[in-house]
């Protein structure tokens, strides 16, 4: 996993098991001591997995069921019939830092179940979506999308999971911006934001959780990304790999962003646009429209860490 992160991963995900037959209590307390990319530990909502985690402090936990007898994990929480269970970890979890994630089915009565107890993140299994044959993956991708419907104005996160993620997300209406392949948890009033970056002026697209698109050009520097996006909730932003992204990212990230580098070279972002009316705006449109839909390839980012990281072990290497 420490070779995950040195090869550019964002966050690393565990499943810490009641039986310990995945990882162990001592893995995850060093993964949390070496680790600087984002801990999620899946998990159980038991006595046991919460002290374990109020100890560990991972970023984030995600409750699922854990049955002995099952090789992996089958199916998702039944938060509506383990309220309690649930509400108590929230409880136990959230005032020492820990978000808490819960991954359900796609029905009405689980998300209403994670909202009100309070959870800041809840996860759809796409699952089933999967596995129907053709002629009921229609039935199985409105239940997606009405689960996703009802999350909409959460002061909290959505994501999606299973293998089929960024298909999904871009069949139903409501934003649920994620990995594919990864378990997620996006804020849902979070604003969208592609920046087509340059080194004296830059282009925002900017859409806002009513769906209303404002664009704005700027100064490329500091004080101006400072103050117009400075003052404003969590955004996503999207933008491209130039020589200037560095800088801008690591800035934007100290506003409290999220913030994605693209590579430039992945055609399926720029599918639609047109060479011959080439603009900015059309560029910071462009980025929008691959965020909000996944529809781009993440550079590589060596963050600061992990260039600590590698040069120690350079030097051992050398030595």
């Amino acid at each position: 996993m420490i070779l995950a992160e040195l090869a550019g991963a964002e966050g690393i995900t565990v499943h810490l098991r009641s039986d310990r037959r995945h990882i162990k209590d001592r893995d995850v307390e060093l993964l949390r001591q070496m680790m600087q990319a984002r801990l999620t530990i899946e998990m159980a909502a038991t006595p046991e997995m919460v002290e374990i985690a109020c100890r560990v402090k991972p970023d984030q936990v995600t409750l699922v069921p854990d049955r002995p007898e099952e090789v992996t994990t089958t199916g998702e929480l039944d938060v509506a019939a383990n309220r309690s269970a649930v509400r108590l970890a929230v409880e136990r979890c959230q005032p020492v830092g820990i978000r808490v994630g819960n991954s359900v089915d796609a029905a009405a009565a689980q998300v209403d179940a994670s909202k009100e107890v309070g959870a800041d993140a809840i996860e759809i299994n796409t699952g089933p979506y999967a596995d129907a044959p053709d002629g009921d993956k229609p039935q199985q991708l409105a239940r997606i999308r009405e689960s996703a419907e009802r999350m909409v104005g959460m002061k909290r996160r959505r994501g999606l999971h299973g293998s089929v993620v960024a298909y999904v997300a871009r069949h139903i209406s409501t934003r649920s911006p994620c990995d594919d392949g990864a378990h997620t948890g996006r804020p849902a009033a979070m604003d969208i934001i592609g920046l087509d970056l340059h080194k004296r002026d830059s282009q925002l697209s900017i859409k806002a959780e009513d769906g209303t698109i404002t664009e704005r050009r700027i100064v490329t520097s500091r004080e101006r990304f400072t103050a117009v996006l400075g003052g404003r909730g969590q955004a996503r932003i999207l933008l491209e790999a130039p020589t200037e992204s560095k800088w801008v990212a690591r800035h934007l990230e100290s506003l409290g962003h999220e913030v994605i580098v693209a590579d430039p070279n992945y055609a399926p972002m720029y599918a639609n646009r047109s060479r011959s009316t080439k603009t900015d705006k059309r560029d910071a449109r462009t980025l929008l429209d691959a965020c909000e839909t996944n529809a781009y390839r993440p550079a590589h980012r060596l963050f600061e860490a992990r260039r600590r990281v590698r040069a120690e072990l350079a030097v051992r290497e050398s030595s």
